[in-house]
Protein backbone atom coordinates (compact mmCIF):
# COMPACT_ATOMS: atom_id res chain seq x y z
CA UNK A 1 0.00 0.00 0.00
CA UNK A 2 1.65 3.34 -0.89
CA UNK A 3 2.43 5.61 2.00
CA UNK A 4 0.08 8.80 2.09
CA UNK A 5 2.15 12.11 2.10
CA UNK A 6 0.51 14.43 4.68
CA UNK A 7 -1.50 17.26 3.20
CA UNK A 8 -0.96 20.71 3.35
CA UNK A 9 -3.17 21.56 6.42
CA UNK A 10 -2.15 18.78 8.45
CA UNK A 11 1.87 20.58 7.81
CA UNK A 12 -0.04 23.96 8.52
CA UNK A 13 -1.80 22.68 11.96
CA UNK A 14 1.16 21.08 13.08
CA UNK A 15 3.87 24.38 12.71
CA UNK A 16 0.63 26.42 14.35
CA UNK A 17 0.77 24.30 17.51
CA UNK A 18 4.84 24.27 18.07
CA UNK A 19 4.43 27.98 17.85
CA UNK A 20 1.96 27.86 20.45
CA UNK A 21 3.75 25.63 22.74
CA UNK A 22 6.56 27.96 22.46
CA UNK A 23 8.97 26.18 20.17
CA UNK A 24 10.83 28.90 19.37
CA UNK A 25 11.50 30.40 22.71
CA UNK A 26 12.18 26.53 23.75
CA UNK A 27 14.84 26.57 20.66
CA UNK A 28 16.52 29.09 21.77
CA UNK A 29 17.28 28.41 25.13
CA UNK A 30 18.30 25.07 23.90
CA UNK A 31 20.94 26.61 21.99
CA UNK A 32 21.49 29.20 24.41
CA UNK A 33 22.10 26.74 27.24
CA UNK A 34 24.84 24.67 24.46
CA UNK A 35 26.65 27.47 23.93
CA UNK A 36 27.11 28.56 27.76
CA UNK A 37 27.99 25.03 28.91
CA UNK A 38 31.43 25.25 26.37
CA UNK A 39 32.30 28.62 27.26
CA UNK A 40 35.57 28.89 28.27
CA UNK A 41 34.55 30.42 31.04
CA UNK A 42 32.76 27.62 32.77
CA UNK A 43 35.38 25.40 32.05
CA UNK A 44 37.91 25.42 35.79
CA UNK A 45 41.05 25.99 35.40
CA UNK A 46 42.92 23.13 35.42
CA UNK A 47 40.20 20.28 35.03
CA UNK A 48 40.59 19.20 31.37
CA UNK A 49 43.14 16.74 31.04
CA UNK A 50 44.71 14.50 28.62
CA UNK A 51 41.59 11.84 28.71
CA UNK A 52 39.08 14.64 27.66
CA UNK A 53 41.42 15.75 25.11
CA UNK A 54 40.68 13.83 21.41
CA UNK A 55 44.01 12.58 20.07
CA UNK A 56 45.47 15.00 17.32
CA UNK A 57 43.27 17.64 18.58
CA UNK A 58 45.80 20.33 19.75
CA UNK A 59 47.69 21.92 16.88
CA UNK A 60 50.56 23.65 17.13
CA UNK A 61 48.30 27.27 16.72
CA UNK A 62 46.66 26.25 20.27
CA UNK A 63 49.97 26.75 21.98
CA UNK A 64 51.63 29.62 23.42
CA UNK A 65 53.57 31.81 21.65
CA UNK A 66 56.46 30.96 24.63
CA UNK A 67 55.69 26.53 24.50
CA UNK A 68 56.40 27.07 20.39
CA UNK A 69 59.21 28.96 21.37
CA UNK A 70 60.86 26.48 23.37
CA UNK A 71 59.72 23.36 21.03
CA UNK A 72 62.05 25.12 18.49
CA UNK A 73 64.42 25.41 20.21
CA UNK A 74 64.58 21.80 21.72
CA UNK A 75 64.44 22.12 25.41
CA UNK A 76 61.50 21.27 26.23
CA UNK A 77 61.07 19.64 29.06
CA UNK A 78 63.50 22.24 30.85
CA UNK A 79 66.49 20.84 32.17
CA UNK A 80 67.04 19.42 35.22
CA UNK A 81 63.17 19.57 35.32
CA UNK A 82 62.33 15.52 35.11
CA UNK A 83 64.12 14.16 38.55
CA UNK A 84 64.05 10.72 39.36
CA UNK A 85 61.57 11.13 41.58
CA UNK A 86 58.71 11.74 38.63
CA UNK A 87 59.68 9.21 36.62
CA UNK A 88 58.12 5.16 36.96
CA UNK A 89 60.20 2.12 38.33
CA UNK A 90 61.01 0.57 34.55
CA UNK A 91 59.91 3.09 32.67
CA UNK A 92 63.44 3.85 31.11
CA UNK A 93 64.60 0.82 29.45
CA UNK A 94 67.66 0.62 26.89
CA UNK A 95 66.39 2.02 24.10
CA UNK A 96 65.47 5.61 25.74
CA UNK A 97 69.11 5.90 26.06
CA UNK A 98 71.69 7.87 23.81
CA UNK A 99 74.30 5.84 23.26
CA UNK A 100 77.29 7.48 25.36
CA UNK A 101 74.91 9.25 27.43
CA UNK A 102 76.31 7.80 30.23
CA UNK A 103 79.02 8.58 32.45
CA UNK A 104 81.35 7.45 35.04
CA UNK A 105 79.71 9.74 37.15
CA UNK A 106 76.38 9.06 36.26
CA UNK A 107 76.92 5.29 38.13
CA UNK A 108 76.49 4.43 41.70
CA UNK A 109 78.95 2.54 43.83
CA UNK A 110 78.13 -0.93 42.86
CA UNK A 111 75.68 0.09 40.28
CA UNK A 112 76.79 -2.25 37.36
CA UNK A 113 76.37 -5.81 38.82
CA UNK A 114 77.62 -8.77 37.40
CA UNK A 115 75.02 -10.01 35.72
CA UNK A 116 74.82 -6.70 33.47
CA UNK A 117 78.30 -7.42 32.18
CA UNK A 118 78.30 -9.80 29.04
CA UNK A 119 80.44 -12.63 29.46
CA UNK A 120 83.67 -12.04 27.30
CA UNK A 121 82.67 -8.36 26.68
CA UNK A 122 86.06 -7.42 29.18
CA UNK A 123 89.36 -7.18 28.21
CA UNK A 124 92.50 -6.74 30.70
CA UNK A 125 92.17 -2.49 30.49
CA UNK A 126 88.55 -3.25 31.80
CA UNK A 127 90.33 -5.33 35.11
CA UNK A 128 93.31 -4.28 35.32
CA UNK A 129 95.49 -1.33 36.81
CA UNK A 130 98.15 -1.69 34.63
CA UNK A 131 98.22 -4.18 31.62
CA UNK A 132 100.99 -4.45 29.02
CA UNK A 133 104.47 -6.26 28.18
CA UNK A 134 108.08 -6.07 29.18
CA UNK A 135 111.05 -7.23 27.44
CA UNK A 136 113.16 -9.51 29.60
CA UNK A 137 116.43 -11.58 29.00
CA UNK A 138 117.39 -13.83 31.77
CA UNK A 139 120.43 -15.54 30.23
CA UNK A 140 121.45 -19.00 31.57
CA UNK A 141 119.68 -20.72 34.35
CA UNK A 142 121.55 -23.65 36.32
CA UNK A 143 120.39 -26.61 37.11
CA UNK A 144 117.66 -25.90 40.02
CA UNK A 145 117.89 -22.63 40.19
CA UNK A 146 116.16 -19.36 39.87
CA UNK A 147 116.99 -16.30 38.21
CA UNK A 148 114.96 -12.80 39.15
CA UNK A 149 114.36 -9.59 36.63
CA UNK A 150 112.75 -6.66 37.90
CA UNK A 151 110.12 -5.16 35.31
CA UNK A 152 112.26 -1.90 34.69
CA UNK A 153 110.31 0.28 31.85
CA UNK A 154 107.03 -1.26 32.82
CA UNK A 155 103.61 0.81 32.85
CA UNK A 156 103.55 1.29 36.40
CA UNK A 157 107.43 1.74 36.70
CA UNK A 158 107.05 4.80 33.67
CA UNK A 159 103.74 5.85 35.62
CA UNK A 160 105.55 6.06 39.32
CA UNK A 161 102.99 4.16 40.57
CA UNK A 162 102.97 2.10 44.03
CA UNK A 163 101.84 -1.59 43.10
CA UNK A 164 103.81 -3.24 46.31
CA UNK A 165 100.16 -4.30 47.67
CA UNK A 166 99.00 -5.14 44.53
CA UNK A 167 98.19 -8.53 42.26
CA UNK A 168 100.54 -9.50 39.39
CA UNK A 169 100.14 -12.02 36.68
CA UNK A 170 102.80 -12.54 34.13
CA UNK A 171 102.49 -14.85 30.91
CA UNK A 172 106.02 -15.67 29.24
CA UNK A 173 105.64 -15.57 24.78
CA UNK A 174 105.40 -18.48 23.02
CA UNK A 175 109.28 -18.55 22.68
CA UNK A 176 109.94 -19.42 26.45
CA UNK A 177 110.64 -22.75 27.44
CA UNK A 178 107.96 -23.51 29.89
CA UNK A 179 109.09 -27.38 29.81
CA UNK A 180 112.13 -26.23 31.54
CA UNK A 181 111.24 -22.66 32.98
CA UNK A 182 108.81 -22.06 35.56
CA UNK A 183 107.70 -17.98 35.96
CA UNK A 184 106.07 -16.57 39.05
CA UNK A 185 105.70 -12.78 39.64
CA UNK A 186 106.21 -11.31 42.89
CA UNK A 187 105.88 -7.67 44.60
CA UNK A 188 109.26 -5.90 44.73
CA UNK A 189 110.64 -3.63 47.46
CA UNK A 190 110.65 -0.92 44.86
CA UNK A 191 107.08 0.15 44.82
CA UNK A 192 106.58 0.54 40.95
CA UNK A 193 108.40 -2.72 39.77
CA UNK A 194 107.28 -6.30 39.97
CA UNK A 195 109.70 -8.93 40.35
CA UNK A 196 109.60 -11.81 37.18
CA UNK A 197 110.99 -14.82 38.69
CA UNK A 198 112.47 -18.12 36.39
CA UNK A 199 113.21 -21.34 38.45
CA UNK A 200 114.71 -24.12 36.30
CA UNK A 201 112.80 -27.58 37.26
CA UNK A 202 115.32 -29.51 35.04
CA UNK A 203 118.63 -31.58 35.64
CA UNK A 204 120.28 -29.12 32.90
CA UNK A 205 121.05 -25.77 32.34
CA UNK A 206 118.15 -23.50 30.62
CA UNK A 207 119.00 -20.78 28.65
CA UNK A 208 115.74 -18.83 27.47
CA UNK A 209 116.02 -16.44 24.98
CA UNK A 210 114.81 -12.63 25.46
CA UNK A 211 111.41 -12.75 25.75
CA UNK A 212 108.12 -10.82 26.12
CA UNK A 213 106.13 -11.25 29.12
CA UNK A 214 102.53 -10.00 29.10
CA UNK A 215 101.11 -9.09 32.62
CA UNK A 216 98.61 -7.24 34.81
CA UNK A 217 98.78 -5.37 37.91
CA UNK A 218 95.48 -5.68 39.29
CA UNK A 219 94.67 -3.35 42.50
CA UNK A 220 93.33 -5.46 45.32
CA UNK A 221 91.33 -3.84 48.21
Amino acid sequence: MPRRRPSPAFALAAVALFAALGGPAWAGDLARSAQQRISGSRIAANSITGRQIRNDAIGLQDLSPVTRARLKRGNVPGNGSVTAAKIRNGAVTAPKIAAGSVRDSDLGTGAVTARAVADGSLGAADVARFAGSVALDFGPVAPGACAVLLSAGAAPDRADANISEDAVVVTPGSNWPAEALSVTAVNSSDDSKFRVVACNQTGAPADPPATNFRYLVIDVP
